[in-house]
C-alpha cells in the first residue's frame, strides 16, 4: 500500500479477539489430520484453499509441519497478502515452518482496501484455525506485506492477542505509530529497492528509541515478501524471543546453532565491505542473543566498525538517499495533483509531469553512487505505485479519462509493468478503445504474462472477458 508518509487460554483469546473486531464494525504416505468438519488436512504440503467451516466464502492457504499433531499446541503465523494471495507467504515460510515447527496460515480474502472486509478476513482465519487445530496462544504471530503488513499491525493492536509481528515492506498503519505499550516483538524486512525502504529504516530508529524488541533485516530486492531464507531467519528469531520471554522452554542446542548462524551472516556482511550494514547487524545480533549467549564479541565488532570512516560515510549516504527519494517523489506527485486544478492547462501540466519523469530516468543513468542511485530508483517505484493506485481508484469511480492519464504516466515510469498495461487495457475498454486495449494486453504478455495468466485475469474482470474470448488470447504474441 502506497504511503507518502499476558494471558493464556485459547477460549479467552477467541472471546477477546471476536469482541475487538465486533467493536470495529498427500504426496502419498504423508499424514493427514481429520478436522472437526471431517475435512482431511494434509501435513507436510501447502494446502492452497482451506474453506472456513462457518463462513465458506472465507478461505486460506495452510501449512502444517509433517509431524504436526494435536498432542501439544503449536505456534502459528497468520499472514496477510495485499492481493489476497495467501499461498505466497505460506510457500515462502514453509521451509522455516517445517524446520522450526510453526503452523502457517495465509488469508485468501484479505487484500488492500477498506478495513471492514480485512478485519472479517482476520477474524475468519483466527476462528477457523482455532476450531480445527491445536494452537499455542502464547506464540501468535501476525505477518503481512505492504498493505497486509498494516492489516497485521492493526489487528495486533486491536485484539492484543499476538506476541509478534513479521512486517514485510511496510510498517504501522498511517493513523498509528510505535508505542512502549505495544506488547509484541517485531521482525521487519526491507528490500534495498523497496519504495517503502525509508519508512522502514525510520521505523527501526523509532523502535530503537522506544526500546521495542525488534530486528530490521535488509535484503537485496524490491517491494515484496522477503525470500524464503529470510523468512526462516524470522521464524528462528521469534523462537529465540519466546525463549527469552519464557513462552517456550530454552533449548541450548538450538540457541548455539542459531547464534553460530547469525554470527556467520554478520561476518559475511562485514566481509562484503558493507561496513554500516554490518555494524547494525552486529548490534542486532547482540541484542537478539543477550541473555542467551556470550555476545561480547558481537559488541566489540560493532564498536570497531562504528569507528571506521567507511561506516560513517555509508550511514550518511543512506540518510541522503532516503531524503532524496522523498524529495523527488513528492515533487512529481505535486505536479500530478496540479492536473486537478480547474484553472490549470492540462496539456501544459501533463507535459511538465512527463518531463519530470524523463529527468528522473536521466538522473538514474547519471548517478554513480550506488546508495543515491537506489534512492532515485525507489522514487521511481514509489511514484509508479502512486500512479497505479490512484488510477485504480479513479477507474473504480468510473472516471475513466482521468484514470487513463494516471496509467499512462505510470507506464512512462515503468514501461515493463504488466499490471499497469492491464489496468490501462481495462480502462480503454470502458472508453470503447478496443484496439488500444488489445495492444496493452499484448504488451502485458510480452513483458511478464502468458496467455493462461491473461485468461485467468479475464475471468475476474468482466470487461476483459467481453472482448477477449479464450480463442483470441491464444493469438496474442
Amino acid at each position: 500500500m502506497f504511503r507518502l508518509h499476558s494471558w493464556g487460554g485459547s477460549c479467552m483469546a477467541i472471546i477477546i479477539f471476536v469482541f475487538a473486531f465486533a467493536c470495529m464494525g498427500i504426496a502419498a504416505q504423508e499424514p493427514v489430520i481429520t478436522a472437526p468438519s471431517g475435512q482431511l488436512l494434509q501435513t507436510g504440503n501447502v494446502l492452497p484453499d482451506v474453506h472456513s467451516i462457518s463462513q465458506p466464502e472465507q478461505s486460506y492457504a495452510l501449512y502444517l509441519p509433517l509431524n504436526y499433531s494435536a498432542v501439544h499446541p503449536w505456534p502459528v503465523v497468520y499472514a496477510f497478502d495485499p492481493g489476497a494471495r495467501g499461498i505466497n507467504p505460506v510457500e515462502l515460510m514453509k521451509a522455516g515452518a517445517e524446520k522450526y515447527g510453526y503452523i502457517v496460515v495465509g488469508s485468501n480474502n484479505s487484500r488492500n482496501g477498506p478495513w471492514k472486509p480485512e478485519a472479517e478476513a482476520v477474524k475468519a482465519v483466527w476462528e477457523d484455525t482455532h476450531a480445527r487445530l491445536a494452537i499455542d496462544d502464547q506464540r501468535i504471530i501476525f505477518a503481512g506485506l505492504s498493505g497486509g503488513a498494516r492489516v497485521a499491525t492493526r489487528a495486533a493492536l486491536n485484539c492484543k492477542c499476538a506476541q509478534a509481528l513479521y512486517l514485510n515492506g511496510a510498517g504501522y498503519p498511517p493513523e498509528t505509530s510505535p508505542s512502549r505499550n505495544d506488547h509484541f516483538d517485531i521482525f521487519v524486512t526491507a528490500g534495498l529497492d523497496d519504495f517503502n525502504y525509508g519508512e522502514l529504516v525510520n521505523l527501526d530508529a523509532q523502535m530503537d528509541s522506544l526500546q521495542i524488541t525488534h530486528f530490521l533485516r535488509r535484503f537485496d530486492g524490491p517491494h515484496s515478501w522477503a525470500p524464503s531464507e529470510v523468512a526462516s531467519e524470522a521464524l528462528a528469531w521469534f523462537a529465540l524471543q519466546a525463549m527469552k520471554e519464557n513462552r517456550q522452554p530454552r533449548d541450548a542446542a538450538f540457541i548455539a546453532d542459531e547464534f553460530a548462524a547469525a554470527r556467520d551472516r554478520a561476518q559475511k556482511l562485514e566481509q562484503s565491505g558493507a561496513a554500516f550494514f554490518a555494524l547494525q547487524n552486529y548490534r542486532q545480533v547482540a541484542a537478539e542473543f543477550s541473555g542467551l549467549a556470550d555476545v561480547s564479541e558481537m559488541k566489540s565488532k560493532a564498536e570497531a566498525l562504528a569507528r571506521l570512516p567507511a561506516a560513517k560515510t555509508e550511514a550518511a549516504e543512506e540518510k541522503e538517499s532516503i531524503a532524496l527519494q522523498a524529495s523527488l517523489q513528492s515533487g512529481i506527485v505535486r505536479a500530478v495533483e496540479a492536473l486537478r486544478n480547474p484553472g490549470a492547462d492540462p496539456i501544459e501540466q501533463r507535459r511538465d509531469v512527463e518531463q519530470q519523469i524523463k529527468d528522473l530516468s536521466q538522473r538514474v543513468a547519471n548517478e554513480k553512487r550506488p546508495a543515491l542511485r537506489r534512492g532515485i530508483e525507489r522514487a521511481q517505484a514509489s511514484v509508479a505505485a502512486y500512479f497505479s493506485e490512484t488510477g485504480e481508484s479513479l477507474r473504480a469511480d468510473r472516471d475513466f479519462s482521468r484514470a487513463r492519464t494516471y496509467f499512462e504516466l505510470g507506464l512512462m515510469m515503468r514501461p515493463d509493468s504488466s499490471r499497469l498495461h492491464i489496468s490501462l487495457a481495462r480502462c480503454l475498454i470502458s472508453l470503447r478503445d478496443t484496439d488500444g486495449a488489445l495492444r496493452e494486453l499484448k504488451l502485458a504478455r510480452v513483458n511478464e504474462m502468458d496467455a493462461k495468466a491473461i485468461a485467468d485475469l479475464a475471468r475476474q474482470a468482466p470487461e476483459l472477458a467481453v472482448i477477449l474470448p479464450n480463442a483470441s488470447l491464444q493469438k496474442l504474441p
